[in-house]
């Protein structure tokens, strides 16, 4: 079993605080002491988002919780939104419930060097992505566009010698199943 998380209301105003709980097997590592976890909030008008630290309700509860703010105005610590923006809470979880099971006995390692078409395609669309930017082929656009919102790029500069036109996209955002509705 995963992490799993709840917020305190299904809508909120652009002026709410949101308390949002955490549930997750793998954290809180140590059984006597209250442990904390980081959370990524981001919105529509501010995609570089906040942290916030939420606590462990009790010591080796696995449960946490944290509060933040929404603001219209950019405000330190606050999270920056506007009517009709989604709001998407993200939590990758250190240690997941099965970390241990997957990598028991898992002791060996391989080197190997990949080579090829797809290799090289790879390279020049992340030669021609600027700082921060994700660019991907049509085959792996196929494969995240479920999980990833995606823009074609228009007119794409050709990539250095690869032979023939490459349509490619640029990825936008996490999608997220979590996210929250402001309503106006």
């Amino acid at each position: 079993m995963g992490s799993e998380f709840v917020v305190d209301k299904e809508f909120y105003d652009v002026n709410d605080s949101v308390i949002v709980s955490i549930s997750d097997p793998g954290a809180g590592m140590d059984p006597f002491k209250i442990d904390t976890i980081a959370i990524s909030v981001k919105s529509d008008s501010q995609r570089t988002g906040i942290s916030v630290i939420c606590n462990e309700t009790g010591s080796n509860t696995k449960i946490f919780r944290g509060k933040f703010k929404f603001s219209e105005k950019k405000k330190k610590g606050v999270l920056r939104v506007r009517n009709g923006d989604t709001v998407t809470i993200e939590y990758v979880s250190e240690f997941p419930a099965d970390y241990e099971e997957r990598w028991r006995g898992s002791r060996t390692r391989e080197q190997f060097t990949a080579v090829g078409t797809t290799v090289n395609v790879a390279n020049r669309l992340q030669n021609n992505a600027r700082e921060g930017q994700i660019l991907v082929s049509t085959p792996t656009k196929l494969r995240i566009e479920k999980y990833f919102d995606v823009r074609k790029i228009e007119a794409p500069e050709p990539l250095k010698n690869i032979h023939g036109q490459i349509e490619y996209y640029e990825v936008i955002r996490k999608r997220s199943s979590s996210s929250i509705t402001l309503i106006s």
